[in-house]
């Protein structure tokens, strides 16, 4: 099997382990981070604020040591009981619907969406209570949807200018919902402050008055990118795991087998007694 390939007209995807680590992986002090592909990630000389993923690697660097502290192991766990009611809703409406199919993929989706939605915004989006999509989540998918499309577009000749002129009215409207939602939100949970919930944004505040604090701009941006990022792509990876445990019986018979010799009760699952579950950590 090749393991270099073209996947688009200027791009290399490399499918390889190596490849990752020299990619994506840690570098020293003596070495940089690759630069953003400007394709992706366009450099507006009227926009200073940029999200954690878009900015240079000064600023990226900075914003990645604030948020450091938020997803720090502490403040994880400090998050338990809340993550664990949510867990707790899904696993109920799974028993609800025993007897019928299930879109596995819907419902991890609305728990890790309720999920971040409480950590970033001091609020759920409700999915699992109402047993649907948020107005804003369903906006965000159909967004993440067009943005494939459109970063494909943008590799051809005149490809984003003959976009932008032939992209729809209500498609745009979408785009700019999600950022005004986004916004809308991060500005109420930042007027509330460091709060005893403990969650992501209070992480952020607290620590918001060191050399590596987030302008206002920043924190928008970055929280309304944390949405999409912890929560999608985690359902995403989940619904996945589920498929392959399902249709590989040897893998599935030794983590039911794990679980059940690990533990007695579904009360003994925490963070920490999962994380030494060797053979689950291994496949996810």
């Amino acid at each position: 099997m090749a393991t270099l390939y073209e996947s688009r007209p200027t791009e290399l995807s490399c499918i390889y382990p190596e490849a990752w680590a020299d990619i994506y992986g840690h570098k020293n002090s003596a070495e940089r981070e690759f630069s953003k592909d400007p394709t992706d990630f366009p450099i507006d000389a009227r926009r200073r604020e940029y999200n954690i993923i878009s900015s240079n690697h000064e600023n990226h660097r900075r914003q990645r040591k604030l948020l450091s502290h938020a997803f720090s192991e502490q403040a994880m766990r400090g998050q338990e009981p809340l993550l664990m009611q949510y867990v707790d809703l899904f696993i109920q409406r799974l028993h609800e619907r025993k007897d019928e199919p299930v879109d596995i993929i819907r419902w991890l989706n609305f728990t890790t969406f309720d999920i971040m939605g409480e950590l970033g915004f001091g609020e759920p989006f409700g999915c699992l209570k109402t047993r649907g999509y948020h107005e804003w989540v369903d906006i965000i998918f159909q967004n993440v949807r067009i943005g494939s499309q459109v970063n494909a577009v943008k590799f051809y000749p005149l490809g984003e200018f003959l976009l932008e002129l032939l992209l729809p009215e209500s498609l745009k409207r979408k785009r700019d919902a999600h950022k005004q939602l986004a916004w809308a939100k991060a500005d109420q949970r930042m007027q509330l402050g460091v709060t005893a919930h403990g969650d992501l944004m209070s992480q952020i505040l607290k620590h918001n008055d060191t050399i590596s604090g987030m302008s206002h701009e920043e924190i928008r941006e970055t929280t309304s990118l944390l949405i999409i990022a912890g929560s999608e792509t985690t359902a995403t990876a989940l619904s996945g795991l589920v498929y392959l445990l399902g249709m590989h019986p040897h893998p599935y018979k030794r983590v039911v087998e794990e679980i059940r010799t690990a533990f007695s009760s579904e009360e003994e699952i925490t963070l920490l007694t999962a994380s030494k579950s060797t053979h689950i950590c291994k496949l996810v």
